[in-house]
């Protein structure tokens, strides 16, 4: 083990540069077609339910959360991927928010008769309205699902606390470990579940638990993916439950061999989802869809990760680069091609 690393603060400009290699994406990424609508109607919703201190922060966040969903949805009926953008923009906020203890701990808690959290408070609105409208018309088996997937969410954000602090990052037993702690604070099950929602594919028990190892792979793809593009946003937030940032300061790197481990895994992790998604399918058919919406799950996040404010910076335009030399600054990440020396 290494000494400790300087305070997280310090660390941007220790680890300020890295080249981004070409990713693969086998995927074909798609955009819900009612973009537009989905995004008025969830405007309307969040304006009832999440609180910003004004109208222009709002409008900042929204814009940097909301199109995750709409990469993720695009064949989905319009209410189920209407309740997939509002669920995002409110976890994402939980996810913000969540390092404050009493907040976190409020949301595991057993609630009281006719709530689905014990938390008081505009969030904990936010919740009950998604879970009321969620539920409506779930079957019991998405239902479950569903409540299983959010439970599980919100005990793994309680469990994170103590590792997004300049320690935590430093408890590295490896990637698979780091995997599968993420596998239960990445948020991916819950939209899984939510998939299964409304006219979504009604997957049988013995099918879903075949597809398991499916969506696994799923959740460490986009938890590989995440890492990679938001170390600005998590180092200039103090947070260092970050995959890259961890290696680096573990084994005492600069971070491009971080970022070189963990895009050839990304690699890895693509190719085995879609050899599981061909054998899963070919056992049951009747699979196929939802193992196919999982797959737009990987592509659309990638997508998003080359285009969000929400990890590069406050009025970010993404400049169509998915390679090249990127530079990470307090306010800003720069991605400019070829491939410069790193530092």
């Amino acid at each position: 083990m290494k000494s400790a690393p300087p305070d997280v603060s310090q660390l941007l400009e220790r680890m300020g540069s890295f080249y981004l290699p070409p990713l693969p994406m086998r995927i074909p990424v798609r955009i819900h077609p009612e973009k537009a609508r989905l995004e008025v109607m969830a405007w309307q919703w969040s304006r009832d339910f999440l609180c910003f201190d004004d109208e222009r922060v709002g409008e900042r966040y929204l814009d940097s959360t909301m199109e995750w969903s709409e990469f993720i949805t695009p064949d989905w009926e319009f209410d189920t991927a209407l309740l997939a953008v509002e669920w995002t923009c409110t976890l994402f906020l939980y996810d913000d928010l969540s390092r404050r203890s009493t907040l976190a701990r409020a949301f595991v808690e057993a609630a009281p008769p006719g709530r689905f959290v014990a938390a008081e408070g505009w969030l904990a609105r936010a919740v009950e309205d998604l879970w009321r409208r969620s539920t409506r018309t779930a079957s019991p088996s998405a239902a479950r699902r569903l409540e299983a997937a959010l439970r599980e969410f919100f005990r793994g954000c309680l469990k994170e606390l103590p590792l997004r602090t300049r320690v935590g990052a430093l408890r590295w037993q490896g990637w698979q470990t780091y995997l599968r702690m993420r596998r239960e604070t990445i948020g991916m099950p819950v939209f899984m579940a939510l998939a299964q929602v409304g006219h979504g594919p009604e997957v049988a028990d013995e099918a879903f638990t075949a597809c398991r190892a499916a969506a696994n792979l799923v959740n460490d793809h986009v938890t590989l993916t995440n890492d990679v593009f938001s170390v600005r946003k998590e180092l200039c937030s103090g947070d260092c439950v970050n995959g890259v940032v961890a290696w680096a300061l573990h084994h005492g790197t600069g971070l491009q061999q971080a970022v070189d481990e963990a895009c050839t895994l990304i690699d890895e992790k693509e190719r085995e989802f879609l050899a599981e998604r061909d054998r899963v399918s070919a056992r049951f058919p009747h699979a196929a869809e939802y193992l196919d919406r999982l797959g737009h799950i990987i592509s659309g996040n990638q997508h998003w990760n080359y285009i969000t404010p929400r990890y590069h910076g406050e009025g970010y335009i993404w400049n169509g680069l998915k390679s090249g030399f990127v530079e990470l600054s307090a306010d800003r990440t720069v991605m400019r091609s070829g491939r410069a020396e790193t530092r």
